[in-house]
């Protein structure tokens, strides 16, 4: 079997990005340590223990991200029979082909990245994310807005990404009327979770429950648990916007190829009576196109249990089944084994499917 290597562009950068392969293997330990020589500064401290704000510098991100990558792939031990990389990351795909050596791409790049530098501090500049809207809308938008504002990166025909100076990007995002929309106030609640299985947090309307553990982890010297924090913090600040603005849900599912409809679907008894009711998943109303049985069939997702609780103590996530209903009979239920493209409608950055959002 071939195998290919595929590098990231700037943005996949965390706190703590490398450490472990410092530790563990001394071919990445000496590629970070010349790094720092090459560069003439300390990029390793910062990526093991920076702030978020202090690599999300361009002149850091950039290096940062390329020696992370070309220590991952060196560590790895195996060469590739072919590589690709996204934008930086083809400086990196490139040292791991032996087309350019280490030293040399690590110049390219800091190079690049202190010419992007020095432009956005000349002039700063932003990005946004417009969805939903027409791609030839957006782009006479940007024409006709004073300044310096294009459309960047044409994501899928539901997604663009424009660029450029601040003033000029916001202006452009107005004309659209594309933003995040206004929400009342979001109430923070410290809890114990354990009325939700002690997740580390949930969301009703625009009440945010918090547990111990997860708030421990905001406080947490280990930038993991930091990164944990910000993850879940994000993610339910994300169900708040959906929940009290159901255009801007509608928008966001159809990211995933999602149809949103006004009204809840009417499910069986024998469906309903497994479907677990959780403060995550407020509607039951909406569908896509799965491949059941080499047929598309348009199906609601939903979030069952495999069995009744039977004692005290009996946890959803034991024995928690994704389902597939189909929306023109409502009293059939597929499992999420029985789409072949399940995994290509929801993406693979979560192994926890209950609906759209938890993708999201």
């Amino acid at each position: 079997m071939k195998k290919a290597y595929v590098f990231p562009g700037q943005g996949s950068q965390f706190t703590g990005m490398g450490q472990e392969l410092y530790v563990r293997d001394p071919q990445a330990r000496d590629l970070f340590d010349a790094a720092d020589s090459i560069l003439g500064f300390g990029l390793r401290e910062i990526m093991f223990s920076g702030s978020a704000d202090d690599l999300k510098a361009t002149k850091v991100t950039q290096p940062a991200v390329f020696l992370h990558s070309v220590a991952a792939a060196l560590s790895a031990g195996i060469r590739p029979d072919m590589v690709a990389g996204h934008s930086l990351g083809e400086f990196s795909a490139l040292v791991a082909a032996g087309a350019l050596d280490f030293e040399d791409g690590l110049k390219l790049v800091a190079a690049r990245a202190f010419a992007m530098q020095r432009c956005c501090e000349a002039v700063p500049g932003t990005m946004a994310a417009i969805i939903g809207g027409e791609t030839s809308v957006i782009e006479e938008v940007c024409a006709a807005t004073p300044g310096t504002v294009v459309a960047a990166n044409y994501n899928n025909d539901g997604q663009i990404v424009i660029s450029g100076e601040v003033t000029a990007v916001e202006a452009a995002c107005a004309e659209c009327g594309y933003h995040l929309p206004a929400t009342d106030g979001i109430v923070f609640c410290k809890t114990t979770t354990a009325e939700e299985c002690d997740v580390g947090g949930y969301t009703h309307g625009t009440q945010v429950y918090l547990g111990q553990d997860l708030l421990d982890c905001g406080v947490s010297d280990d930038p993991e648990d930091r990164q944990v924090f910000r993850e879940v913090l994000t993610h339910e600040l994300f169900h708040c916007l959906t929940r009290n603005h159901p255009e801007f849900r509608a928008a966001m599912y159809a990211i995933l190829g999602f149809t949103v409809e006004e009204s809840d679907y009417e499910f069986a008894p024998a469906i309903r009576e497994r479907i677990i009711s959780n403060p995550d998943v407020e509607h039951h109303n909406s569908h896509a196109a799965f491949d059941i049985g080499g047929e598309m069939r348009e199906c609601a997702v939903v979030f069952t249990t495999g069995k009744p609780f039977e004692k005290p103590g009996d946890r959803f996530f034991d024995d928690m089944v994704t389902g597939l209903v189909p929306i023109d009979d409502l009293s059939t239920m597929y499992t999420s084994d029985d789409a072949a493209n399940f995994w290509d409608v929801f993406g693979e950055n979560t192994d926890y499917v209950i609906d759209p959002e938890e993708t999201l």
